[in-house]
Parts: structure tokens; C-alpha cells; sequence
């Protein structure tokens, strides 16, 4: 029997590649569930506002989620750490209108029409792919060792 070839191992620009496209493919995944089985159903028109809360909550954890664990291997760590604040921030921001339409009163039409917009940007794979750009964008390429 022929030795087999194990081929060449993955270079670090093809694993940060591959580990971007997993991460890509996670995001888009985790979008299409969300929007295709959750909120494109009937169903969720008559759930409770708090049981959409937490069901929209979840959704962005999990979008933030699969961003920390493939940029937490590839990006540096400025741009890890905006990737948190980000999320964190609009995370703050949509907790604290959920918590004023759940308590205190229902917030108007209009508004939660772009809360919605708002959330599904955020677990939509743009904000992934926006910072992958700038992540591969401010990149330095490995320094050439001169040949003797």
C-alpha cells in the first residue's frame, strides 16, 4: 500500500481564511433560522412581547457569540475588544427599550418597527463581514525573510 499524503498544512493566512468563512457561514446560518423560523411564523405574532425579548436577545448573544470565538483567533486585539464594545453598546440600547416596553409602556408602532430593523442588521452576517474587512484591511502581511 502507497504511503498516504497527508498534504501540506494549512498555512496561517489559509486558517484565518477558513476560520473566517466558518465564522460567516455560522452568522448566515444563525440569521436564516432566526428570520425563516422565528420571525416570518405565525405564531410569533401571538407570543408574548417578553417571550419575543428573550427569543431576540438570544439571537443577538449568539451572533455576538460567533464573532468573539472566530475573532478572538484572527483579529487583534483592539479590534476584538471594539467587536465586544459594539455589541455591548447596542446590546444596552435594545435592552433598555425591551425593558421600557415590557414595564413601563408599549412603545409606539413606528419604533418598534426599527428596533426590529435595527436587531436583524445585527444578527445579520453584515456586521461580521464589516469587521472581517477591517480586520484583513489593517492586517500586516509577515515580513519577508531575505534570502542569503
Amino acid at each position: 500500500m502507497p504511503p498516504r499524503d497527508k498534504g501540506r498544512p494549512l498555512q496561517p493566512a489559509d486558517k484565518a481564511r477558513l476560520y473566517f468563512f466558518l465564522g460567516l457561514l455560522a452568522s448566515a446560518i444563525l440569521y436564516s433560522v432566526v428570520f425563516l423560523c422565528l420571525l416570518n411564523t405565525s405564531s410569533y405574532e401571538t407570543m408574548p412581547r417578553t417571550t419575543r425579548h428573550f427569543y431576540k436577545f438570544g439571537s443577538l448573544i449568539l451572533a455576538w457569540l460567533i464573532g468573539f470565538i472566530i475573532y478572538r483567533k484572527l483579529a487583534p486585539a483592539w479590534l476584538l475588544q471594539l467587536w465586544n464594545l459594539s455589541f455591548a453598546a447596542c446590546l444596552g440600547l435594545l435592552l433598555a427599550l425591551a425593558a421600557y416596553d415590557a414595564f413601563i409602556h408599549i412603545l409606539p408602532l413606528p419604533l418598534r418597527d426599527i428596533i426590529s430593523t435595527f436587531h436583524e442588521a445585527l444578527i445579520s452576517p453584515i456586521p461580521y463581514v464589516v469587521f472581517g474587512l477591517i480586520n484583513f484591511a489593517t492586517r500586516t502581511p509577515p515580513s519577508k525573510q531575505p534570502l542569503n
